[in-house]
């Protein structure tokens, strides 16, 4: 009878310790869009939201209210990420410190829009022509020393660093990238 009342004794404080780890804490959040987007069922199906801890990652989607949250966590430093595949630009928001059995609710902003989606394709924004537009090339260009020079560039060099947002076409009339 004694081992059994230590048993349930020792049990209960271990279920007490359990819940006083922070197990019932948790974080609410809401992603705020600064444009108010009429297509909202495209934000809400292209958006991941990851939440990395200590010795964790979980991930979730946003619902139809671009809502998300992360729940039965432990007490600690926490980074969300918003991670989209339109968009160019994912927001992190690092250093959420949350304390045992405790809801912290954050409002993130929206990444932005890419500026350079355009549904014209090759045609200049400025002059309205496509004759002077060339193609643009990320990443480290490599010359055949053998090869004939050609009198005109083919593409425009748009550099080493790509971020998912980045201009498809060059004018050299108006030395415009879009």
């Amino acid at each position: 009878m004694q081992k059994l009342f230590f048993l349930s004794l020792f049990t209960a404080l271990l279920l007490v310790g359990y819940k006083s780890n922070g197990q019932a804490s948790k974080i609410n959040g809401r992603l705020k869009v600064e444009n108010k987007i009429d297509k909202k069922n495209i934000v809400e199906n292209s958006t991941m939201v990851i939440l990395t801890g200590d010795s964790i990652q979980k991930v979730t989607n946003v619902d139809e209210n671009l809502c998300f949250s992360f729940d039965s966590l432990t007490s600690g430093k926490y980074s969300i990420q918003v991670k989209t595949i339109f968009y160019y630009q994912d927001t992190i928001v690092r250093n959420i410190v949350l304390k045992i059995d405790e809801v912290i609710k954050v409002k993130i902003p929206y990444p932005p829009f890419c500026i350079y989606r355009n549904k014209k394709g090759k045609v200049c924004p400025i002059c309205h022509k496509e004759d002077e537009v060339i193609p643009v090339v990320y990443g480290l260009l490599v010359f055949d020393p053998e090869a004939p020079e050609k009198d005109e560039e083919e593409f425009y060099s748009g550099g080493c660093m790509v971020t998912g947002c980045d201009p498809k076409w060059y004018c050299k009339r108006d030395k415009k990238e879009f």
